[in-house]
C-alpha cells in the first residue's frame, strides 16, 4: 500500500512538471511573438515617418536678400492728391511742389553722384528750410542728407557730393525724399509740410551723351530714348539741359533749341506746367 502511494505521488509530480514545462514553453513563444510584432511595428512606424517627411510640403520661410525691390514703386512727383490731405505748397495759391522725374519707374542715372531737380513754388519768406534725404532701397542706410534755405522760387538742383560715402553702387536702387518745411508750421500747428519722394537706379554706363549732340533738327538725335520718348538716363540728361538753361548767356545761339528740348522732355514726362519756371540752379554748396 505504501509503495502504491509513492508510485502514485511520483506519477502526479511528473504530470504536474510536464504541465509546467508546457506552459513555460507556451509563454516563451508568446513573448517571442510579442517582441517580433514590436520590431515589425517599430520598423513600420519608422518607414511611415520617413514617407510622411517626404510627402510633407516644405514650409521653411526663405528670406529674400536685402536689396532693390523687383519693381520700383511709382514716384510721388507732387504731394497730396486723392485721399492724401498733405499740403501742395506752403502758399495755397502757389503751384505744387514738384519733382522733375517721370511718375513711372525705372528712372536711371549713369553717374555715381547724380543731380536731382525740383520745382520749389514758394517765396523764400514762406519757407523755413528744405530737406533732401537719399536712402538705400530698404531705407536702412542713409547715403546723403542736406538742409538748405532757398533764395528764390523756381527749378533747383541738388547734386550728390563727389565722395565715396555718397556714391551710388552699380545697379543699385535708392529712395529719395524732398521735404518742404513751411515757415508757418509750428509744434502745435495742423498745417502739413509738402513732401515728394521717388527712386533712382544707377546703370552700368560710364559716359553720358553731351547735350550739345542733342541740339539737332529732331532735338533727340544722339540721346538714347526709351519707348516713351524720354531719355533712358533721365537724371543726367535733364540735369544737363537745366544747366544749359541756367547758363543761357554762354549759349545764346543754341538757347531756342535747348528751351524746345526742355519743353518737349518735360511735357512727355507730364511736367509741362513747370517748364516755364526759372532755373535757379544749385542750392547746396559744394563741401
Amino acid at each position: 500500500m505504501f509503495h502504491s502511494f509513492v508510485g502514485y505521488s511520483q506519477l502526479a509530480t511528473g504530470m504536474m512538471l510536464a504541465v509546467l514545462l508546457t506552459g513555460a514553453a507556451a509563454n516563451a513563444d508568446s513573448a517571442a511573438d510579442r517582441v517580433a510584432q514590436s520590431v515589425v511595428s517599430s520598423n513600420s512606424n519608422t518607414q511611415l515617418a520617413a514617407l510622411s517627411r517626404q510627402r510633407r510640403p516644405d514650409r521653411t520661410i526663405r528670406r529674400r536678400p536685402v536689396g532693390s525691390p523687383r519693381r520700383l514703386p511709382p514716384n510721388l512727383v507732387q504731394p497730396g492728391g486723392g485721399l492724401d490731405v498733405a499740403a501742395q505748397s506752403c502758399d495755397p495759391q502757389s503751384r505744387p511742389l514738384t519733382a522733375l522725374v517721370p511718375v513711372e519707374n525705372p528712372v536711371f542715372t549713369a553717374s555715381a553722384h547724380p543731380t536731382f531737380l525740383f520745382y520749389l513754388p514758394d517765396a523764400p519768406e514762406q519757407v523755413d528750410y528744405v530737406e533732401f534725404i537719399l536712402l538705400t532701397a530698404d531705407e536702412k542706410e542713409e547715403i546723403y542728407t542736406a538742409q538748405f534755405v532757398p533764395t528764390a522760387a523756381g527749378i533747383i538742383s541738388i547734386s550728390l557730393p563727389a565722395k565715396a560715402e555718397n556714391a551710388l553702387s552699380m545697379n543699385g536702387a535708392y529712395h529719395w525724399y524732398l521735404n518742404l518745411h513751411c515757415e508757418s508750421t509750428s509744434a502745435g500747428s495742423t498745417t502739413s509740410n509738402p513732401t515728394v519722394n521717388g527712386w533712382v537706379q544707377r546703370l552700368p554706363q560710364t559716359e553720358v551723351t553731351p547735350i550739345e549732340s542733342a541740339l539737332t533738327a529732331d532735338l533727340t538725335a544722339g540721346v538714347p530714348v526709351s519707348e516713351t520718348g524720354l531719355p533712358e538716363v533721365w537724371y543726367d540728361a535733364i540735369a544737363q539741359v537745366a544747366e544749359a538753361l541756367e547758363n543761357e548767356s554762354t549759349l545764346q545761339t543754341q538757347t531756342p533749341q535747348i528751351r524746345r528740348l526742355w519743353n518737349n522732355w518735360l511735357s512727355a514726362a507730364g511736367l509741362a506746367e513747370v517748364a516755364d519756371a526759372p532755373v535757379v540752379g544749385a542750392v547746396v554748396p559744394e563741401p
